[in-house]
């Protein structure tokens, strides 16, 4: 009687490298060979085996041309994985295989995304929960809609998901081996690769967002190792890679290998014959740089609200930049190096989430400790760091001379503005007494900014002549929800104002949050927020 075996292979040896990359994140091209081989041990009673191998995929940024030592054929499964199938006949007690591949892989980018569209039918298998994937779990769903809420778009959505996910999860290398479902995960918080994409893609799931797994081999730290990330699809399929916190877009140094509805893919080998006591399959993969292109990081502006600083004062760092493609970056504001500390930075590491022709303004608060010793000057270079920034320094100077600050107030013209209309600020400033000769930063000119969101601007103000002075600025807010515009001087001075946006009308609705698909005879939930604005209860 004939038998069959299948074995499933899940783990591909790591693989050795000619050249090495010193920045990967910057890699825009790569050119590869990537080379699968091994041996098949089988009983001399085998009279057929089929093996079917994940090889790499030729997609829109990577390009694949393949060679092998024995005849293969390319198939595709459900999925539309490329596989590469070979069959032996009557099989040696030893068979082996080699199978090359040269490829051309290029960065991807996301430069346009949108506004609406349709989710074709056959991606619905990438909303459904699976064995692993439990998008269907209460927790996850409640935690998908509770990190996503007011967001504008379904990029700000995914983006918030990975950004959560990054961050709130621990790398655990014991868990390389194995591949646990997002309730576990969600759980204990920690895992490799395959736990972040895993918990990523059913919380994206969780909103009607489609997402599925894919399996390749990224470079890293000299070498080429197993990894996973995900793709969602938002009128087109585009990489999210929540453990190295990719939206959007990835390096050229990852090779794709196939995609999953589920968090595994794996190797299969089938084995026909009387006897399959003894067989054993040996599979390996080796990638050799054969060349590169490294592409530039993101140009971006960084200043600081004075030259010159005192005791006590608020300092603000600004970064400013128009970014060219959807994104996320994580950035990070780090203090000096000092015997002690003297100042200390609001929330150093921020995570911004770019959108491809929409100018980004973030911001730092610095408080200056009061206790300095008088008539000495303290330096502190900031230093701005980020994977795909260009790191900048920042002089922060701070001079403990005695100088008479200004008084500056504030106000708004109004606490609450329909979307579409202007806010006013109105402004008075008053000099010191000795303010009128000189201040920090010259001959009676100061600085003042204005950041709200998106929205900056800053004016020259001569106090020379005049003490008092009165500004009248107003500007459209774009956003609907709360604000906190923020008022800065070259004096030190930092003033905090908030308001909301609505929507216009009395009674309108807020947010709401919904799945994307409710099928028939299936109870869904979701969030709808009311607001009423009239002045008489009803």
């Amino acid at each position: 009687m004939r038998k069959k075996l299948i074995l499933f292979i899940l783990v591909i040896n790591t693989v050795l490298v000619n050249a090495e990359i010193n920045d990967p994140s910057l890699t825009s091209e790569v050119v590869v060979k990537v080379v699968q081989n091994g041996s098949i041990l089988v009983p001399l009673t085998t009279n057929k085996m089929i093996l079917n191998l994940l090889i790499p995929q030729s997609s829109e940024n990577q390009v694949v041309n393949i060679s092998a030592d024995v005849p293969l054929r390319l198939i595709n499964d459900s999925l539309g994985n490329s596989i590469a199938y070979i069959e032996f006949r009557n099989p040696d007690r030893i068979e082996k295989y080699t199978i090359n591949s040269i490829l051309h892989v290029s960065r991807i980018k996301t430069e346009f995304l949108p506004k609406e569209y349709d989710i074709p039918p056959e991606f619905n298998i990438y909303i459904e929960p699976t064995g692993n994937i439990n998008s269907d779990d209460s927790t996850i769903r409640r935690l998908a809609y509770s990190i996503t809420n007011g967001s504008r778009s379904d990029f700000e959505r995914i983006a918030r998901l990975a950004i959560w996910v990054h961050h709130n999860l621990r790398y655990d290398h014991s868990l390389g081996d194995v591949s646990m479902n997002s309730t576990w995960i969600l759980r204990n918080k920690r895992g490799t690769c395959d736990e972040f994409t895993t918990l990523f893609i059913a919380l994206s799931r969780a909103i009607g967002i489609p997402a599925r797994f894919v399996s390749d081999y990224a470079y890293g730290n000299g070498k080429w190792e197993r990894h996973a990330y995900a793709e969602v699809y938002l009128g087109k399929w585009i990489p999210v890679d929540p453990t190295g916190l990719r939206v959007g877009n990835l390096e050229a140094t990852h090779i794709k290998f196939g995609i999953s509805n589920d968090n595994s893919m794996s190797n299969s080998l089938m084995v026909y014959g009387s006897d399959h006591g003894d067989t054993s399959w040996n599979d390996n993969i080796e990638i050799k740089i054969i060349n590169y292109t490294l592409g530039k990081p993101i140009d971006y502006e960084l200043f600081i609200s004075s030259e010159e600083f005192g005791r006590g004062d608020t300092a603000v760092v600004v970064l400013r930049l128009m970014p060219k493609e959807y994104g996320v970056l994580k950035v990070i504001l780090n203090d000096c190096k000092s015997d002690f500390k003297f100042i200390t930075i609001d929330e150093p590491e921020r995570y911004i989430i770019l959108k491809a022709g929409e100018e980004r303004i973030e911001y730092w608060i610095i408080n200056i400790s009061k206790d300095l010793e008088k008539n000495m000057f303290y330096y502190c270079p900031l230093l701005l760091s980020s994977r795909f920034l260009e790191l900048k320094e920042i002089n922060l100077i701070v001079n403990t001379k005695s100088l008479d600050d200004i008084d500056i107030n504030a106000e708004l013209s109004s606490s609450v503005i329909d979307i579409n209309s202007n806010i006013t600020v109105f402004i008075d400033i008053e000099s010191g007494k000795d303010r009128s000769k000189k201040n920090k930063n010259g001959e009676g000119i100061i600085r003042l900014g204005i950041i709200d969101g998106n929205y900056f601007n800053e004016f020259s103000i001569d106090l020379s002549k005049a003490k008092k002075k009165h500004l009248r600025i107003s500007f459209t807010p774009r956003e609907v929800g709360r604000h906190n515009l923020l008022i800065y001087t070259s004096t030190g001075d930092v003033l905090s104002l908030e308001y909301y946006v609505k929507e216009k009308g009395d009674l309108y609705m807020e947010d709401m949050e919904f799945p994307r698909i409710i099928r028939r005879n299936k109870k869904e939930y979701g969030i709808l927020k009311i607001r009423n604005n009239r002045t008489t209860p009803q």
